[in-house]
């Protein structure tokens, strides 16, 4: 206890504030009332604290020691004395805590601001080493150019954070998240937006409830849902990339990761991947562009296209076609390729000198083999083909499977 008494002393001896009383201009029926304060910061990293607001936040690091604080409220009311009233009603305090500073620290929470008209904004520029906690009950958040642990909450607005450095949490409860040139540990989430982020480095976890996801330039691990929109990545670096929508589609473009993706009432578009990739929807087409590595890549109904993939090979559809156009590359050791469609067809191509052994198997009434390199073709009956052969030394299995369609062995070139 003779500790934290001490701790308490030393902080509360590091601040000056300096505060006056609020200005007041008059426009029409409007009251705007501008009150302000600085506190110098003696010790940093220092921390900021604002609870239970109504209004819109912007804060802004800056190299400085000192945090100028401004409150700005425009009241709609009958008479001076009215908005006056009103506003040491509503009005905030500006205090110091034995963490740093805060806002509302006696936590006034009815802050509906009930049937007035009443409009807040909170703006604080704060040295840059200062750690943010904010909660809003009604309005946007802005926030730049910060290092430190930081904590956004919005009730129903949109929330903004840019050039900053820690641990980041954000979330709102209805509205949008935008989040650009950001490093560390970062959880993003919103209730009812969408969510878009550029340029972020560090452990990242995004959630929304009803929105899409737009991420571009990323490097690091990633973990993304959304549980009503599409999700679009572009441009990432890391070593695990998982992305899960309840109900939308799924496109990645140039991405150094392992990769998964799962959508339940969507598409699947991958291009330009290096890494493994495992893709599955319940309702949509998957389909893969340049995969430097293994794919899996699976749908309940829908076609199935991979077009040059250097590594193993894993396709399957109930319901769709499946065309997969394969190339070799020393990297991996192992080429081996499934594919297997209950109603459609499947078309491989191949290169002429694909080191590999068939098992091709085609049933139904409506069925054939065919091939450009040389196999061994057994019509079993009327609703069974078979066909087997190897090329080369036969190292990697191609086991082909339809029911109810067609397969297709290309060379390529031909």
């Amino acid at each position: 206890m003779k500790i934290k008494t001490a701790f308490a002393l030393i902080l509360l001896s590091s601040f000056a504030l300096w505060a006056q009383e609020p200005t007041v201009v008059e426009r029409g029926k409007y009251y705007i009332f501008t009150w302000s304060t600085d506190a110098e910061v003696k010790s940093v990293p220092s921390q900021l604290t604002m609870n239970h607001l109504n209004g819109d936040v912007l804060i802004r690091g800056y190299h400085n020691n000192t945090i100028k604080y401004v409150e700005k409220m425009q009241i709609e009311a009958s008479s001076r004395r009215e908005a006056e009233k009103l506003w040491e009603q509503y009005h905030l305090k500006f205090e110091a805590d034995n963490n740093g500073f805060i806002v509302n620290q006696e936590g006034k929470r009815n802050l509906s601001f009930g049937s007035h008209s009443i409009r807040v904004d909170y703006i604080a520029d704060v040295p840059e080493m200062t750690s943010i906690a904010v909660n809003t009950l009604g309005g946007n958040i802005d926030v730049s150019e910060l290092q430190g642990a930081i904590e956004l909450v919005s009730a129903g607005g949109d929330i903004r954070i840019e050039k900053t450095r820690g641990r980041i949490f954000t979330k709102t409860y209805g509205g949008d998240v935008q989040a650009y040139q950001l490093e560390g540990k970062i959880d993003a989430r919103s209730a009812g937006g969408d969510i878009e982020m550029r340029l972020i480095t560090g452990e990242i976890s995004v959630e929304t409830a009803g929105g899409d996801i737009l991420l571009k330039t990323m490097n690091g691990n990633l973990d993304i849902t959304t549980l009503g929109g599409d999700i679009e990545l572009a441009d990432v670096k890391g070593q695990k990339v998982r992305l899960k929508t309840m109900g939308g589609d799924v496109q990645v473009d140039d991405c150094e990761a392992d990769l998964y993706a799962d959508t339940k009432g969507g598409e699947i578009k991958v291009r330009n991947i290096t890494g493994s990739v495992e893709g599955k929807t319940s309702g949509g087409d998957v389909y893969g562009r340049n995969i430097n590595g293994p794919a899996r890549l699976s749908t309940m109904s829908g076609d199935v296209e991979i077009m040059r993939i250097t590594g193993a090979v894993d396709a399957e559809t109930k319901n769709g076609s499946i065309l997969i156009s394969k190339y070799y590359s020393p990297k991996f050791e192992n080429h081996k390729i499934f594919a297997s469609t209950q109603n459609g067809s499947i078309s491989l191509d191949l290169p002429a000198n694909a080191d590999v052994s068939f098992d091709l198997t085609a049933r139904g009434y409506d069925n054939s083999i065919t091939s450009d390199f040389n196999l061994d073709i057994k019509k079993i009956d009327s609703r069974l083909v078979k066909a087997s052969g190897r090329l080369e030394k036969g190292t990697h299995a191609v086991e082909l499977y339809v029911d109810n369609g067609n397969i297709k062995i290309r060379k390529r070139g031909q």
